[in-house]
């Protein structure tokens, strides 16, 4: 991979543009899982031929030719996009070959994870491609046992080659701990304020319903049933705890938004963690009004009257 010049077709060179690019076989897409939005991959026969197309990045179709369909485009790719890129820039005069666009692919990550590339262009991986190349193997099976296959088909074909196999998963770990830390830390510390937001939760509904006892052994000795007086506080907290949940809601968007800048692909509103909350503690704030309140209803009225 690397970073080349390009310039579009009909537009001044100028200020050519810069873009990244990667050099793939047919597969390629496939064995990553990478699907295809427009178009389609390379054939076999494109890259034995270096035939000149390419597929472009949705981030690229849209920074070159936004509002627009990009199959069958052109643009100039530099000649030395084989070299490094300090290569290509001490070049006294670039020349660009013109691709043709033939597939846009969805927006991936080939430097690091929490950053997707503005501009990735896949180019046919060349015949008499350059050291340094990576072969992409996908298993539903054991990866170990595939690990062991490929290092010995590779040895077998070149015992001098110098082989090294990786997991995905070991390629990604390191730079994915820091996200990882930061998540199981933000997930203890929302376990913990869930835990206080309950505890204080059922302990203030509890008090406001056991301050209220005098008034419930009122309406009791006027002749009210206690099934009437639950029903009544249990809408009454209804009604505050509707508003809390509100307030929560709002201010949890908000940190969320915050959190969603320092997490990979968090979304800013997600409705499973927000719904299982807010009815989590609607259930603890019923609770809280429904166990004092029926203690009070069975409370002999004069026993009620004398509470304070």
């Amino acid at each position: 991979m690397g970073n080349t010049s390009v310039n579009l077709t009909g537009q001044s060179g100028d200020r050519p543009l810069e873009a990244r690019f990667n050099f793939v076989s047919p597969e390629y897409f496939e064995a990553l899982s990478i699907p295809l939005t427009r178009g389609r991959p390379f054939t076999a026969q494109e890259v034995n031929a270096s035939a000149p197309v390419t597929v472009i990045s949705e981030a690229t179709a849209r920074r070159y030719w936004p509002g627009a369909d990009p199959i069958g485009k052109h643009l100039g790719i530099a000649a030395g996009a084989q070299q490094s890129e300090s290569d290509v820039r001490e070049r006294a005069a670039v020349t660009y070959r013109q691709y043709e666009v033939i597939g846009v692919a969805r927006d991936a990550r080939s430097r690091w994870v929490w950053e997707k590339d503005e501009t990735l262009l896949y180019l046919p991986l060349p015949v008499a491609s350059p050291s340094g190349q990576y072969l992409i193997v996908r298993t539903e099976g054991n990866p170990v046992t595939v690990t062991n296959t490929v290092r010995g088909t590779a040895m077998s074909i070149d015992p001098m080659l110098r082989v090294s196999v990786r997991r995905m998963e070991e390629t990604l770990a390191f730079q994915m701990f820091p996200f990882r830390a930061i998540a199981w830390l933000s997930g203890v510390l929302g376990m913990l304020a869930l835990l206080l937001a309950s505890i204080g939760l059922y302990g203030v509904m509890s008090f406001v319903v056991t301050q209220r006892t005098r008034e419930i052994g009122i309406r009791v000795a006027l002749g009210a049933k206690p099934e009437d007086v639950v029903r009544m506080f249990l809408f009454q907290g209804l009604q505050l705890t509707a508003i809390g949940v509100v307030c929560g809601l709002a201010g949890g968007a908000l940190i969320s938004r915050l959190l969603a800048a320092v997490l990979i692909d968090l979304s800013a509103v997600d409705p499973m963690t927000f719904g299982s909350v807010s009815v989590f503690l609607t259930m603890v704030a019923l609770l809280a009004i429904l166990v004092p309140a029926r203690r009070a209803t069975k409370v002999d009225p004069l026993v009620a009257l004398r509470y304070e």
